[in-house]
């Protein structure tokens, strides 16, 4: 029993390591991920986003832009490990929400509302090696 959980638990991460994944797509942006960088083009009703790509042998990098894009260059960054890396994007949408106080603050005037950006975020995972991302989805399973 327990060798065939093994199995199954082999089997499912060979699929997932094989095929790019993300998560629901921040409406307005582009994702690219191709040759060595990973690149988060954001439409202009966000600001403030922050980009983190984690890999193989405890890689870790992080870009932030105020508006626009926000990139990682692989190997620029010293993400050359052969295996599956993870990113994330988070950003401040240019809706907002309506924040009440729960408590009177004691000043002249009462409880006030308050607003907040509404914040968004994607997140995904690609197969990458030497620094390069690579793109499994049209290759036969005996060639990954």
């Amino acid at each position: 029993m327990k060798k065939a959980i093994g199995q199954l638990g082999v089997l499912l991460a060979v699929f997932l390591a094989g095929n790019a994944y993300a998560s629901e797509d921040i409406p307005g942006s582009q994702k690219t991920l191709s040759g060595s960088e990973v690149r988060i083009d954001l439409g202009p009703d966000y600001s403030n986003a922050i980009l983190t790509v984690s890999g193989p042998n405890g890689f870790s990098a992080r870009s932030e832009s105020k508006s626009g894009s926000v990139a990682i260059d692989l190997i620029k960054a010293g993400g050359t490990g052969i295996g599956t890396y993870t990113y994330q994007v988070t950003a401040a949408s240019a809706k907002t929400e309506t924040i009440q106080k729960p408590l009177n603050n004691g000043r002249e005037g009462g409880v006030d509302n308050a607003t907040r950006q509404v914040g968004v975020s994607m997140s995904g995972f690609f197969a990458a090696k030497n620094g390069l991302i690579v793109d499994r989805s049209n290759q036969t399973e005996e060639a990954q």
